[in-house]
């Protein structure tokens, strides 16, 4: 809307400004590290990491380095992580 409209010169300007103006206005509603400290940073949640970190550990290296380059660290892609759900019928 802002590159049609001749707002901006740019596609590159568009989404810097729709970013800027509408997105993380909305994304500053929320304080993601005091939900991590909160929910996900506690001794209930390391207990079960814990106790089932070897399967954990299964399912990552089942699931990753579909586009990890070769010698660098496996990641889990987006896709990768849609199939491990898909897979395990959990949805």
């Amino acid at each position: 809307m802002y590159f049609k409209s001749k707002i901006v010169k740019t596609q590159s300007e568009a989404v810097v400004k729709l970013m800027s103006d509408h997105m993380l206005p909305y994304f500053k509603k929320f304080d993601c590290h005091k939900w991590r400290v909160d929910n996900l940073w506690n001794y209930p949640c390391e207990n079960v990491f814990l106790k089932y970190e070897s399967i954990l550990s299964r399912l990552y290296k089942k699931y990753s380095g579909k586009y990890s380059m070769p010698g660098r660290q496996d990641f889990m892609s987006i896709e990768e992580f849609i199939a491990m759900f898909n897979d395990s019928n959990v949805l």
